[in-house]
């Protein structure tokens, strides 16, 4: 008898409450969806101060090209601005835009949802700011051929989504930061041509789904680090025009995706690993202007995609395996300025 009496006394309430309730729901439903506008709109407004400053802090010329960044309409109209439904930018792509400026003035907080930045291939010189590291959802950092200089800035490594960094040809010097390996995600590491000195960190060896990796041209030195070889997944691996020395890592042949391995013009010594024949989807390989001894070793034929070979300006002896011949894909053959004997003087040359 008093649960019926209690649950009568629900319903009655509850029918009661009902108009009410449906009100109250209809306003919060309004009251969300306009401070959903409005935090909408206060973001556009955000990200398009902030571009807007960053572009007059540019010089006359910039600030020409840079036509479109008006504030009369939305940045979604602005030519190199990319945006999503909500009209949040996602993307700035101003690569050969003739610009010439710093980052400084660029706040870089004011972009959540970035997912791409591309400056390459302007003038943009001064250091990369620390505050990059406010893109907290960039995945492609392209900001190649430019002026900067001073270090890659340790809070770039908290960038965890980062998939793409591209510094090349700029004027970067300093060590590559040893928390690079904190970058998991990160499948194309090129930092070519700057000024980078110091010795490759073991931690590059836990860039597991690192596909690229481009340290050419730069003042490297110390020896290739053992822990490369974990990077199953890489295709290319450039590490030329170095001060490179020791020896090729014994475990390079785990690396059987690599299409192109380039160390020349460094002093890399010891002899060519057997295992080296591992390598069976590799298109070119450069050894060449270092100081490898002993011989070339029989599993070299075993390389039978490859189109350039390029053994020149070591030591390397003996004679020259017969299981070259098994490369017939190649068209690039240079290995003068060596010890090898026997007859070789048909092989020595760049055929076609």
């Amino acid at each position: 008898m008093v649960f019926t009496k209690l649950l009568l006394f629900r319903l009655t309430l509850c029918s009661l409450l009902r108009p009410h309730s449906f009100q109250l729901f209809t306003f919060s439903t309004f009251a969300f969806a306009a401070i959903t506008a409005y935090e909408v709109a206060e973001n556009q407004h955000r990200e398009a101060s902030a571009l807007f400053e960053w572009k007059v802090s540019l010089d006359n010329q910039s600030q020409a090209s840079l036509s479109s960044w008006t504030s009369a309409v939305s940045p979604f109209t602005w030519e190199g601005i990319v945006c999503d439904e909500s009209n949040s930018v996602t993307a700035v792509s101003v690569a050969n835009f003739g610009l010439k400026g710093t980052l400084h003035s660029l706040d870089f907080s004011s972009f959540p949802k970035l997912l791409s930045l591309d400056i390459s291939n302007n003038s943009f010189s001064g250091t990369i700011p620390q505050q990059i590291a406010n893109l907290s959802r960039v995945s492609q950092l392209k900001m190649e051929a430019n002026l900067f200089s001073g270090s890659i800035p340790i809070s770039m490594m908290k960038l965890a989504s980062l998939s793409l960094l591209n510094l090349a040809g700029n004027k970067l010097s300093g060590y590559i930061p040893k928390d690079i390996g904190e970058l998991l995600n990160l499948k194309h590491l090129i930092l070519k041509s700057n000024r980078l000195s110091g010795t490759i960190p073991p931690t590059i060896g836990m860039l597991a789904n690192l596909v690229e990796l481009n340290l050419s041209n730069n003042s490297i030195s110390g020896t290739i680090p053992p822990s490369i070889t974990n990077l199953t997944n890489l295709e290319l691996l450039m590490l030329s025009n170095n001060s490179l020395s020791g020896p090729i890592p014994p475990y390079i042949g785990d690396l059987v995706n690599l299409i192109f391995l380039d160390i020349e013009n460094n002093r890399i010594s010891g002899s060519i690993p057997s295992n080296i024949g591992n390598l069976t989807k590799l298109f070119k390989l450069y050894v060449d202007n270092n100081m490898i001894s002993g011989s070339i070793p029989p599993s070299i034929g075993n390389l039978v995609n490859l189109v350039s070979l390029d053994l020149s300006m070591n030591y390397v002896s003996g004679v020259v395996p017969s299981t070259l011949g098994n490369l017939t894909k190649l068209t690039f053959l240079l290995l003068y300025n060596n010890k090898l004997e026997g007859n070789i003087a048909k092989l020595s040359y760049v055929f076609k």
